[in-house]
């Protein structure tokens, strides 16, 4: 069942992380929220979610305001893990970067609600699918730039500041600056693709993890679970999604390390 449009909503620190970077380029991010209908004081607040239409127009607006085409990049490179909360405290917690897909593919809707991640191996890669970034209220291709570049960003924190994607797929059109995409991403980049996909190396995305607590991780993963309980109780997306992943948690033996798969 989908959620109506006017009701989709997303993590209100998404609207912190563009505002810290307008602030990059010396610009009061205040106004541009107010003209975007998003309260500058409640940005930061875990517990406020804002209509996606509206976290949209606020990156329509910010891209306008800096006139760059990579906004998005910059955007990216300030991201820090708790801004996702309690799921990016599990992701720095998590066994494997195969792990940590999953968790992030599993809660994807704690993000934001449009989009849809999955996880598909091939015979050399792992990758990650990345659906519903070029749908929606309004298109943006900035936020969606800022959302896979986080990702690899994401990634490189807990395996390694050299780990980059074998190729990169995006749905959205060559940018005004691929330099820049080219250096970032350190791989092939397929642009005008059908759907937005990272393709990792399947033996690195197996390998464990100096930083591995699975015991811290699956707290955090309870602590998404008992969000997005809390959060929208009328929407039955996110109830059905909630509850899966409850009983899922409950069931997981203390002992292993494997998480269920959705």
């Amino acid at each position: 069942m989908s959620i109506p449009v006017q009701k989709l909503t997303s993590l209100s620190s998404i609207a912190a992380l563009v505002a810290r970077g307008l602030q990059t380029y010396g610009i009061d991010p205040a106004p541009i929220l107010e003209q975007a209908h998003i309260d500058p004081g409640r940005i930061t607040d875990p517990n406020v979610r804002f209509p996606t239409s509206r976290i949209m127009q606020f990156w329509k607006l910010a891209v306008e305001a800096t006139g760059d085409p990579c906004l998005g990049l910059r955007v990216a490179e300030q991201f820090q893990p708790a801004v996702l909360h309690g799921l990016g405290l599990a992701w720095l917690s998590s066994d494997t970067l195969r792990d940590a897909f999953r968790r992030l593919a599993r809660f994807s809707s704690f993000i934001d609600a449009l989009v849809d991640i999955s996880i598909e191996d091939t015979n050399a890669t792992t990758d990650l699918v990345i659906r519903g970034l070029e749908q929606g209220p309004l298109i943006v291709h900035e936020d969606s730039d800022a959302g896979i570049a986080t990702l690899v960003r994401l990634s490189r924190m807990i395996a390694g500041n050299d780990t980059n994607p074998v190729r990169v797929m995006m749905q959205r059109p060559k940018p005004a600056c691929p330099e820049q995409f080219d250096t970032f991403f350190a791989a092939p980049i397929e642009y005008d693709a059908p759907e937005y996909r990272l393709c990792f190396d399947r033996e690195l995305v197996d390998r464990p993890l100096e930083t591995a607590h699975t015991e811290l991780a699956r707290m955090n993963d309870q602590t998404v679970v008992d969000y997005l309980a809390r959060f929208d109780r009328a929407s039955i997306t996110m109830q059905v999604r909630s509850k899966i992943s409850s009983n899922s948690y409950r069931t997981v033996s203390r002992g292993s390390r494997a998480l269920p798969t959705y």
